[in-house]
């Protein structure tokens, strides 16, 4: 009888053993929860720490960490809710975004190839361009009409200003070349600097337009030459040698010509 009862207690014992030992995947993490007598063994795997909150014992969840849990505990676990990381290639989602990130990655990839493709071809347009620039400069220098087109650009400015104004004086002050849109957008600055009163030199010249135009009432059409002569000043500066310089300073110095009557 004593014997059945021990028999019928080391089973019960067992049952118990194994119903209280259970393993569990989180996202990050594995969980272990076993018996207070059994901690020992639980403690031997590392890294962990003891949660106290849910009682259980915390294992990074890798695959190195997977295989030391289930070599320790895999015959005292049943069901075990477990899985290594590389499942998720079995989830239908996940496969899907997989397939699309390697249609992505395809795409980026023809993408670069075509960005190299344009940038060789972009070397050998702008060397083609240097060259014609050079070729311009020197006809330029070399041909005495290239002297008209100042002159009759210095006359347009005297009948959109007036030959007395402040803009046509100080346009004969200047040689027209590639900064003159930079000295321009400099004296227009100062000159609105002046109107408003103002001299911090952090307020920046598409700052002092908007402030003139409220301020001094300016009509939409001087701010939009006051912004005209803003933008060319920046590609002038920035690509000097461009072919198309020459209408842009034009445009700049007519540009000026307009505003400063209003300014």
């Amino acid at each position: 009888m004593n014997t059945q009862l021990r028999s019928q207690d080391s089973n019960a014992y067992q049952q118990s053993h194994e119903m209280t030992i259970k393993l569990v995947q989180t996202q990050s993490n594995y969980l272990l929860t076993i018996p207070r007598e059994q901690r020992a063994r639980a403690q031997n795997i590392r890294p962990r720490h003891w949660d106290h909150q849910r009682c259980v014992w915390v294992y990074p969840r890798t695959p190195e960490m997977l295989k030391l849990l289930k070599n320790e505990f895999e015959k005292d676990i049943k069901g075990t809710s477990t899985t290594s990381k590389d499942s998720r290639k079995e989830d239908p989602q996940l496969q899907k975004h997989e397939q699309i990130i390697t249609e992505l990655n395809k795409e980026l990839n023809n993408t670069q190839k075509e960005l190299d493709a344009l940038k060789n071809h972009s070397t050998t347009s702008s060397s083609t361009i240097d060259s014609l620039n050079k070729q311009i400069l020197e006809l330029s220098e070399n041909n005495p009409r290239s002297k008209d087109v100042e002159y009759s650009v210095r006359t347009i400015v005297n009948k959109c200003a007036g030959e007395d104004s402040e803009f046509a004086k100080f346009l004969d002050e200047l040689e027209i070349n590639p900064y003159l849109p930079i000295e321009i957008q400099n004296r227009t600055q100062a000159r609105l600097q002046h109107r408003l009163k103002t001299h911090d030199s952090e307020v920046t010249f598409f700052q002092l337009i908007r402030n003139a135009q409220k301020e001094l009432n300016l009509e939409d059409d001087v701010v939009d030459c006051l912004h005209t002569i803003r933008k060319q000043r920046n590609h002038c500066a920035h690509v000097p040698e461009a072919v198309d310089r020459l209408p842009r300073i034009i445009l700049v110095i007519l540009a000026g010509a307009l505003a400063w009557k209003h300014i």
